[in-house]
């Protein structure tokens, strides 16, 4: 405490508008942040891809050593497919890019699903 020539001691401390004051900045400045933290936190609770890209590498191994991959021929194809991944059924579709010519020996075929692509060069069957 220390004393001034007026004989009055003086406190060190905040005035009460002083509070008020900061408290008022703390509320805009969480009112600012709190959208961007929620925002955050959706996205994070988004799932993650039903099928990661090596189940769907997988997968596009598995169907073309089946029967239906094997006689797959050189022509377009566009299908929809559904294959259990173990948590649920998942839909995948399979289709054929580029040229649909026997004389070009090979055909790429592409596995597609939730956004997750994974193409497979494979040569049709003999005729």
């Amino acid at each position: 405490m220390k004393l001034h020539g007026t004989g009055r001691a003086s406190v060190a401390g905040l005035t009460l508008v002083e509070v008020v004051a900061a408290l008022v900045l703390l509320s805009i400045l969480g009112g600012a942040v709190l959208p961007v933290l929620v925002s955050a936190r959706r996205a994070a609770a988004i799932d993650k891809p039903i099928l990661s890209h090596a189940d769907l590498a997988r997968l596009a191994d598995d169907w073309l050593a089946s029967r239906d991959g094997v006689s797959a021929k050189a022509a377009p194809i566009d299908l929809q497919r559904k294959f259990d991944n173990g948590r649920r059924q998942v839909d995948v579709r399979i289709r054929t890019l580029g040229p649909h010519s026997e004389s070009v020996g090979h055909q790429w075929l592409a596995f597609e699903s939730d956004g997750t692509s994974v193409l497979r060069c494979v040569a049709p069957p003999p005729a």
